[in-house]
């Protein structure tokens, strides 16, 4: 097959189920097994053509002027500030004034000069100097699963922690410097519901400064609906494809093969995992083989941080 259009696949699955695929409702239901096919097979394994990268560049704080707030009162104006929620968004991120030691978080940009914030001011604050600091950055909206992240200033790529690990040894975010580590944090409130998902990812300690880290991860399937639409599905994996999707259809249609077409998939399946996994090393480990973890100076303590497959999330 010379490319692997929808239209391509549901012709050949058409014609191994004897359906006839030029009908409406009969292109649905071709459509869909071979999108569940294809969101199985991509579950079933870390596979290359999957990954994808990507950088995000680190915010430093903002200090631009005065605030002042009355205690226990949600909004906070500003004098010579300069507050956005486009670029930088600053909605999600987190306020502290100089003589409180709480961080709030931000939760709507009134103006350049007022914030609303989650909740209401602990103190008092005239005048004040402050920190608004980004905690947490936006991943790829196609993104499954992060697999590696690295920056040119740490000499080994950042460790993949823990929830727990994070709380245990930096309860807030008041420490910043060279990031050594990440976690993943949830998805973006600030994206609507309707709008695609956007999971985020914070840093350890918090950045200090700009750092261009490069994120390298799966993506997830895209569903096929043109006619034109490519599969993400290799051409050289087609026939797997349309095994699963035949299997699916077989079963839909009650037809006495379905165990027997269930098992040449699974069988195809494995092929296809052998041969990837003939590849070799997955997950690289892109650092200097003499400037290991162990020489993090904030990361040296052995048995606290979990690996990234431990579950501690």
């Amino acid at each position: 097959m010379a490319n692997n259009t929808l239209a391509l696949l549901q012709a050949e699955l058409g014609d191994r189920l004897n359906l006839n695929y030029s009908v409406s409702s009969i292109q649905t239901q071709l459509t869909r097994w071979l999108n569940l096919t294809a969101n199985d097979i991509s579950s079933r394994y870390p596979w290359e053509f999957l990954y994808n990268n990507t950088f995000i560049q680190t915010v430093t704080d903002y200090t631009t002027g005065t605030i002042t707030g009355t205690l226990g009162n949600a909004t906070i104006t500003g004098i010579g500030t300069n507050w956005t929620s486009s670029s930088p968004n600053m909605v999600g991120c987190y306020i502290q004034p100089t003589n409180d030691t709480n961080w709030y978080e931000i939760q709507t940009v009134n103006s350049a000069t007022s914030i609303t914030l989650t909740e209401p001011l602990a103190v008092a604050v005239t005048g004040g100097i402050y920190t608004l600091r980004t905690t947490y950055y936006d991943l790829p909206a196609n993104c499954y699963k992060v697999f590696d992240v690295r920056q040119t200033n740490t000499p080994a790529k950042l460790t993949c922690l823990g929830i727990y690990s994070i709380d245990l040894f930096q309860p807030d975010i008041n420490t910043t410097s060279n990031p050594t580590g990440y976690f993943l944090f949830g998805m973006d409130p600030r994206v609507s519901a309707s709008a695609a998902k956007q999971e985020q990812m914070a840093f350890f300690p918090c950045p200090d400064s700009i750092y261009n880290i490069q994120i390298r991860y799966l993506m997830e399937t895209t569903d096929l609906v043109n006619q034109s639409d490519v599969t993400i599905i290799p051409p050289r994996y087609t026939g797997v494809l349309l095994d699963g999707a035949e299997w699916l259809g077989n079963k839909y249609l009650n037809d006495p093969g379905e165990d027997a077409c269930k098992e040449k998939y699974e069988f195809s399946l494995q092929k296809m995992i052998e041969n990837e996994n003939a590849n070799g090393d997955y997950f690289p480990i892109l650092q200097s083989s003499d400037n290991m973890i162990g020489q993090n100076p904030w990361l040296n303590m052995p048995g606290n941080f979990p690996s990234p497959n431990s579950g501690d999330y």
